[in-house]
């Protein structure tokens, strides 16, 4: 090996070693303060030319020149001015930068700088450096506390014993920022869910219908083209015997599709495959399925379906044809349903007659309501009669409300759409609080028996289910 080769691998070695140092001294400063860790940076050494390149001559290419490389060197050792961390000491005189910058102190001749801020009182009341003695510079304020930046720049001295006579706060700035997105909340209230007798006609979807009597449970779980009502009626006077199967589907396609997705969809189909042999069907003011043999027949009948609900709800009718009817079906209450038609949550009605009243009082903000907006015989009673001999409609009940207790927000007084629930939403803050509502039918002009009503939308504990209190934006400092 010749002895240039042995030099420029030495190169290497020798800058690893320098590298090497570098780290080790940033490992030894680790817990210095102020400290500023190094970065070495390496270069290539002049390469040595053996031979200079040339252009192509002629029909020849050109040449390359010949070099070899002779090691590398060290081209610089930098400090990194990244800011650090800074934590607390509890010592009053321990000072730090955030940013650029750096303290100037002086050694009595000249003035350097540092980013270590560990300072100390000496004995003659000056800010030093404690490991040096160097004091501290600094612009001095006046006697008002204030510095000015064209003062000269000297030692931070605080003499001992010196003292600056008490004087009476003259004055308090603070200041702050409130969020300007906090609201008020209102309160919410709710009813236990409500429905609403079925009526020949609706076409209410069967899936959710609430079937009162041998099931006494929400229909739930048909699916589309799997689940089935098989229907059999066999005449005990000529011996016949039909049985026929319907299918639930998403939409109807006809009285004779086999198929069904309303009440009145399967009452088709029944009338159509038996009604001119057997028996026909209807729905009765009770919301169930009333069946009657035609004229000679004597006809018994047979139920069933795959929905286990569905098939308690319809099977309580298998028997002689004109003994039995099926459950009494509900839908979840919307604002077009007749109040008389209401029912509760374990589908009874809410025993409302046209001759009722209905009668609202509640607080507001702590206070008794004392006006309705218009259209009631009394401030605080509603007739269920409409004046033309019908009943006035859930929705008409809901506006009632709104208006009695004046509320103003976009949510107001709603049905919720899964349950049927009543659901109050009051104007946000304290101020708008709603209390104990409580809506009744009036005992001096009822005539019918109404305590069903009374039941669900009284004050008496349970009835009303608060979902948020009302609250006001409160700040603390």
């Amino acid at each position: 090996m010749s002895q240039r080769s042995m030099y420029t691998a030495v190169s290497g070695i020798r800058n690893q070693q320098v590298y090497l140092d570098v780290i080790a001294n940033n490992i030894a400063n680790s817990g210095t303060m102020g400290f500023k860790m190094g970065r070495i940076t390496f270069e290539e050494s002049f390469s040595l030319l053996l031979q200079g390149a040339s252009r192509p001559p002629g029909d020849q290419g050109g040449v390359n020149p010949l070099q070899i490389g002779n090691g590398s060197s060290i081209g610089s050792i930098d400090n990194i001015f990244t800011q650090g961390n800074i934590q607390s000491t509890g010592n009053q005189t321990d000072l730090a930068i955030q940013g650029d910058g750096f303290f100037v102190v002086n050694n009595g001749q000249n003035d350097l700088y540092t980013r270590a801020g560990a300072f100390q009182w000496d004995a003659n009341g000056e800010l030093v450096l404690p490991f040096n003695g160097m004091k501290v510079q600094g612009r001095i304020a006046d006697e008002t506390g204030f510095v000015n930046e064209g003062s000269a720049i000297g030692n931070i001295e605080v003499p001992f014993g010196s003292v600056d006579q008490a004087r009476a706060t003259s004055g308090i700035n603070f200041v702050g920022n409130l969020d300007a997105d906090a609201q008020p909340v209102g309160t919410i209230t709710k009813t236990d869910r409500l429905y609403a007798r079925e009526i020949a006609g609706e076409a209410t979807d069967v899936n959710l219908l609430y079937a009162n009597g041998n099931a006494d449970l929400q229909i739930t779980g048909l699916s589309s083209l799997s689940t089935t009502v098989t229907v059999t009626s066999s005449n005990g006077t000529d011996g016949l015997s039909k049985t026929e199967t319907y299918t639930y589907v998403e939409t109807d396609t006809g009285s004779s599709s086999q198929d069904f997705h309303s009440l009145d969809d399967l009452i088709a189909e029944i009338n159509s495959d038996f009604g001119t042999t057997h028996l026909t069907v209807e729905m009765n003011s009770a919301g169930a399925l009333q069946f009657t043999n035609l004229s000679g027949s004597n006809n018994s009948l047979v139920f069933s379906s795959v929905n286990s609900v569905l098939n308690k709800a319809l099977s309580i009718a298998n028997g002689v044809v004109g003994d039995k009817t099926t459950d009494e079906f509900s839908h979840v209450a919307t604002s077009t349903d007749k109040l008389v038609n209401l029912r509760n949550a374990q589908g009874t009605s809410l025993g409302l007659a046209l001759t009722d009243n209905i009668s609202l009082v509640g607080r507001v903000g702590g206070t008794e309501i004392d006006s309705v907006a218009g259209g009631t015989v009394d401030p605080y009673v509603q007739n269920v009669d409409d004046g033309t001999g019908d009943s006035i409609t859930y929705g008409d009940l809901i506006q009632f409300v709104e208006n009695s207790f004046n509320i103003t927000n976009q949510d107001g007084v709603q049905i919720d759409s899964s349950s049927g629930a009543m659901v109050i939403t009051g104007d946000g803050g304290l101020d708008y609080e709603i209390s104990a509502v409580n809506i009744t039918t009036n005992s001096a002009t009822t005539t019918s028996t109404a305590e069903q009503f009374d039941a669900v939308f009284d004050a008496t504990v349970g009835n009303w289910n608060e979902t948020q209190n009302a609250t006001d934006v409160i700040h603390e400092a």
